[in-house]
Parts: structure tokens; C-alpha cells; sequence
């Protein structure tokens, strides 16, 4: 074949062109991978390992609560939780319809299925979807991996309560972390789907159970899923280090279950009611129980929501701890004004007062519980009776002031130093009658506090730690809750050693009197307590019936009354009354009266707890746990 001379010069011409084109594209080319491998071949090169390379969090155990035995009152459990990531979902393009299969599984409504939709076209990070999934749901979930991508399981702890609400109050619960706390906790650590304590020991002991997180270095596919072949590990290689986490430290609390279940068994005829047992010698508590109560499992899970509203509707108040909240304390708070009366010299044992059934004041006239009257009282005869009448007339001598200078000197009107939230109650003098009572000072308050009523209010808490203080010989000490922080060795790193709030400014002679009144209340005939007393052993102590709502001169019989105008029972106590080694007190909330409510429940649970028999019962309950949990 030839070429015409006409020819030639038009196919040289179009060569040279197509030469000059060809030779533009790859320097164009040329330049790309000049600009990718070498400008920012550093660059791009650590994007690429980004896609591949991921740092996660390393979250670490949550620290057990154990009680003064080593038993466990709170403990951690698998939870296999769902996450969704919208950005490897969007990447295959799937239609917010292929949400449907998950939306089944987990029991969305239209128009949580909607915000889900909405989430996986906005978001660009992983969130968490579904916690604490059940086996069912996590095989139905696994099924769906090929087909929706974008999901995930990832392994998390649970908290979980062995004692369920027998425990509540005094342990708390945690919840994950909500977006408020994230800024305020962002710097300390804290991750979105962390929890964290929200009352209680949990919350008090926040920094120590939790533990501190660690850092580490993963590799993934597209979907973002661990790989761990031996080809993928070789992109670990490198300088990154690991940051190991350090597991949350040990809570062994000073209380012991098998009292606690003792107590919760005792009351389970009661609706509402607080119970506090204290180590006499040191202050330490052995039980502390409050009823009614919610169940920490169910407020650490996704049910969290629904049983707030259905504790908040409930009339009995579960989520306040009466056994650290105030009341009226009637009767028991006699003590103060015994001690008080015989250390400022305006009665001595030898005194008696005629008790006619009242005592007129100004024109008023104070009536006794007992209408008929006691006949003539002196002091230890007034405590085992409970005579008003003679309590009276010490208020009338000795005034507001004196009788509550010697309540604070008991540790009424002031917290006690407990590691979790109480309440401080209120001790009244005349001052505060100015400052807060609207009609002021009135020469009549004192009548009307010297009987645990009028405008004194008290905790459980502070009455046990004051009797405790009686039995003992004069030592106040402060609520020991805590007993130590260990270690997951188990060694120990803190001890809370027994903490002295103050000894008592009183003679060893009047405080024996006092502590031989309680006796004589519990263990001689006409005590108000005596019917009720065990035979085994003997216990010291005194009923209280606060009047929570009068009727004016109509008696009305407690059981005719609504429950919320019901008396406050009261009992408190110490056992063994020569050697203690527990001080009790029962307190049911419109629960009656001391001596024929209070009084019988305290003493089953002294008989239980000191017959031994209870660690059966202990076992029984952790077994049945187990079984449930399985």
C-alpha cells in the first residue's frame, strides 16, 4: 500500500498530534502519582492505614460491692449490645426499608424505625442501637450480618444486683452516661455508652469502681469489623503502644447480708419502713434498709425509664431512704431529756412526780398517754413506763435550750457523716423558733419536743448511732459504711478505720441510770416493751409513737385511720443489754404504735440473726438468683 503525495502531509500532521496527545496524558499521569506517591505519599499513605487501622477504647471491669463476709452485692455479667454505623451502610447505597428485618427483631414503632432511617443518613459514627440483647435477639441479629451491613455486636459489662431491692438503697444503680455528664465527664475519660453510678455507694465511689480505660490498636475490614488473621496483625507493626487499662477497685462494705435478709423477711407484712443495725463498739453498719424499693437491675437496664414513672407513682415513696430520712421521733428521743435532766441537777433518782393522767400548763392542759395515769414516777420508772407526765415536768424546768443542747450533744439536728446521701433532721432551740417558726418562741415548745414530737425531727440513722453511744459508755461515733478498697489481687489499698465524732459531756453515773432504765423497760413487768422480750438473751430499749395527724379531743384507733394519718412505731434498742454487739432500731412509717408493732418486729430479728440459722437462708436466696439468671 502507498502514500500519495497529497496524503503524506495530512498523516503526519494527524500524528504528530495523536504523538503529542499520548505524550500529555502521561505526564499527566505522571504528575498524579508524582503528587500522590511523592508530595503526599505520606499523607494518603496514613489515610490508607486509617481505613484499615482503628484505636478503641479498652473500658475496664466495674469494681464488685461485697459485704463484711466477702459476698458479693454487686457484680458485673456480659452484655452483648447492638451498634449501627451509618457511614459503612450508606457505602452499599441500602434503602432505609432493609431497616425492617432489625426493626422486628428489637420491636421498634413506626416511629422509632423512622428516626433510625434518619440517624443512618446523618450520622458518621458508630451509636449504640440496643443494649443487653437476649440470646433470641442475638441469633436473629447475627443472621442479618451479610445482608444489612453497618451492624454489629460489641461485648460490654452489665451491672447486675444479686439482693435485688433488699440492697437498693444502699448500693444505687448506674446508667449510661447521658449527653449533660459527657461535658462535664469528657476530660475525665468518659465515652458515650459508658455508665456510671447514680446514687448510693455506686455514685458515692464513682472514680474507685470504675476503674480507669485503656487504648489499643485494631485491624478492620471495610465494614469496620475486627480481623485477626496473621496477614492483617503484620499492619500492627509499628510504634504505636498500648495503653493498658487498670480494672475498678473493690468495695467491701461493713454490712452483712444475712442481717439484711433477716430484716427484709421480718417486715414483709409491712408496706413502709426503716431499719438500721450499728456495731455499738465502732459505729459500723450492719444493716441499713429501707422499704419499699426499686429493683437497681431493672433501673441499670433499658427498662430504667419505665420504672421511674412507676416509682414515682407509687404512694409508698421507693426511692426515698426512710432509714435516712427524718421524722417525728416520739418516744425514744426520751433518753435526751433523762440525760439531760439528771446532768443539770433538775431531777435525781430519788425525785418522783405523781402522774394524774395530764399536766396543766399556762391554761392547757398536756394529757399522758395513759389517761388513767402511772401513779408517782422517778426517772427510771418514767423510761420502762414511758410516762409523759413526768417528762413534762422536766421540760417545764429545764427548758427549750437545755433539752436540745444535750440532742446535739446526741448528734440529732446534724448529719452523721454516712459516705451516701441523709438527711440532717432538726434539733430546735429557742433561735431557730425565731428564725424559722412563724409564731416565734413559745415557753410550750419544750413540752411538746421532750416527747419526740412538736418540731424535732430525727433519722433512724441518728437514733441508732445515739443509743449506740448510750450502751457504750459515752462514745459517738461516726456511720462506718466502708470497710476497705482492694485491689483485683484482693489487696487491700484503703482501710476506713472506726471514726470518734465526740464522747458524750456526761457522768458515768447518770448515763448508767439511763442505760438501766432501757433495761427495766424491756425486762421488768409494766416496761412497755416487756411482753415482746426474748428469753435467750436480753435486750435494752425503748418504744416511740410519734402522733403524726390529730383529731382533736375524738380518739380514733390507728387502724381506723387512712394510712398516711397512721402513728410512727419506733423501737430502739441494743442487745445483748450487758455486752453489745448490736444496736437496733425499727422505724414503720405509720406502722402503729412502738410497743405493739415495733417492738415485736425488732425482737425476731434479734432471735434470727443471733440463733445463727440464717446463712441457710442466705444460701437459699443466692441459689434461687442463680436459677433465675440461667
Amino acid at each position: 500500500m502507498s502514500i500519495n503525495q497529497e496524503e503524506g502531509p495530512n498523516y503526519f500532521s494527524r500524528y504528530l498530534w495523536f504523538s503529542g496527545f499520548v505524550a500529555i496524558v502521561f505526564l499527566g499521569l505522571w504528575s498524579r502519582l508524582w503528587y500522590l506517591q511523592i508530595t503526599h505519599g505520606e499523607e494518603y499513605g496514613r489515610k490508607s492505614m486509617e481505613n484499615i487501622l482503628k484505636n478503641v477504647d479498652v473500658r475496664p471491669s466495674r469494681g464488685r460491692i461485697l459485704d463484711v463476709k466477702g459476698r458479693e452485692l454487686a457484680n458485673n455479667r456480659p452484655s452483648f449490645d447492638l451498634y449501627f454505623n451509618p457511614k459503612t451502610f450508606r457505602r452499599k447505597k441500602t434503602e432505609a426499608l432493609d431497616l425492617l428485618p432489625i426493626a422486628k427483631i428489637l420491636d421498634l414503632s413506626e416511629d422509632e424505625l423512622n428516626d433510625l432511617a434518619a440517624k443512618s443518613r446523618k450520622k458518621n459514627i458508630a451509636f449504640l442501637l440496643e443494649k443487653d440483647l437476649s440470646r433470641a435477639q442475638l441469633a436473629s441479629i447475627e443472621a442479618l450480618f451479610e445482608s444489612i451491613p453497618g451492624i454489629e455486636i460489641r461485648t460490654s459489662s452489665q451491672r447486675t444486683y444479686p439482693f435485688h431491692s433488699v440492697t437498693a438503697h444502699i448500693l444505687g444503680f448506674v446508667s449510661e452516661i447521658g449527653s449533660g455528664d459527657l461535658k462535664r465527664l469528657d476530660s475525665f475519660g468518659y465515652r458515650r455508652g459508658d455508665v456510671v453510678g447514680r446514687d448510693g455507694i455506686e455514685k458515692a465511689f464513682e472514680p474507685v469502681l470504675r476503674g480507669s480505660p485503656g487504648l489499643d490498636r485494631i485491624v478492620v475490614d471495610a465494614r469496620g469489623l475486627e480481623q485477626h488473621s496473621d496477614e492483617d496483625q503484620r499492619f500492627l507493626e509499628g510504634e504505636f503502644q498500648p495503653v493498658g487499662m487498670i480494672p475498678g477497685r473493690d468495695v467491701h462494705l461493713t454490712i452483712d447480708i444475712e442481717l439484711q435478709l433477716i430484716i427484709d423477711k421480718v417486715l414483709k407484712d409491712y408496706p413502709s419502713a426503716g431499719v438500721v443495725a450499728v456495731d455499738p463498739t465502732d459505729g459500723s453498719i450492719r444493716a441499713l434498709y429501707s422499704k419499699p424499693a426499686v429493683n437497681p437491675n431493672a433501673w441499670s437496664s433499658r427498662l430504667a425509664s419505665f420504672e421511674k414513672r412507676r416509682a414515682d407513682q407509687d404512694p409508698f415513696k421507693p426511692l426515698m431512704n426512710k432509714a435516712v430520712s427524718a421524722y417525728f421521733p416520739g418516744s425514744v428521743f426520751k433518753v435526751v431529756a433523762a440525760l439531760a435532766a439528771l446532768e443539770e441537777g433538775e431531777m435525781v433518782v430519788e425525785d418522783h412526780v405523781h402522774c394524774n393522767g395530764g399536766y396543766h400548763f399556762g391554761d392547757r392542759r398536756f394529757r399522758c398517754w395513759k389517761r388513767s395515769g402511772h401513779g408517782s414516777m422517778n426517772v427510771e420508772t418514767a423510761m420502762q413506763r414511758s410516762c409523759d407526765v413526768y417528762f413534762y415536768n422536766v421540760a417545764d424546768k429545764m427548758g427549750t435550750d437545755a433539752i436540745s443542747e444535750y440532742g446535739k450533744m446526741l448528734g440529732f439536728g446534724e448529719k452523721t457523716g454516712l459516705v451516701i446521701h441523709e438527711r440532717a433532721g432538726r434539733m430546735p432551740d429557742k433561735k431557730w423558733y425565731t428564725d424559722h417558726h412563724p409564731d416565734g418562741f413559745t415557753p410550750g415548745s419544750a413540752l411538746q419536743i421532750v416527747l419526740g414530737q412538736g418540731d424535732v425531727v430525727a433519722t433512724p440513722l441518728q437514733v441508732a448511732l445515739a443509743y449506740a453511744a448510750i450502751s457504750n459508755g459515752g462514745k459517738l461515733y461516726a456511720p462506718r459504711l466502708v470497710d476497705q478498697i482492694t485491689n483485683d489481687d484482693g489487696n487491700a489499698q484503703f482501710s476506713f478505720t472506726p471514726e470518734l465524732r465526740r464522747e458524750l459531756d456526761v457522768s458515768p453515773k447518770n448515763l448508767e441510770i439511763v442505760r438501766n432504765s432501757l433495761w427495766m423497760a424491756t425486762n421488768q413487768p409494766g416496761g412497755t416493751s416487756f411482753r415482746h422480750r426474748p428469753i435467750e438473751f436480753e435486750v435494752a430499749g425503748k418504744t416511740g409513737t410519734a402522733q403524726v395527724h390529730t383529731f382533736g379531743k375524738e380518739r380514733i384507733r390507728n387502724k381506723e385511720k387512712a394510712f398516711q394519718f397512721r402513728d410512727h412505731a419506733w423501737f430502739a434498742s441494743w442487745s445483748p443489754a450487758d455486752e453489745p454487739r448490736l444496736a437496733l432500731v425499727v422505724f414503720l412509717e405509720h406502722g402503729g404504735s412502738g410497743g405493739g408493732n415495733a417492738a415485736p418486729i425488732a425482737m425476731k430479728i434479734y432471735r434470727e440473726y443471733f440463733g445463727g440459722n440464717e446463712s441457710a437462708h442466705v444460701e437459699k436466696k443466692i441459689g434461687k438468683k442463680e436459677a433465675e439468671d440461667e
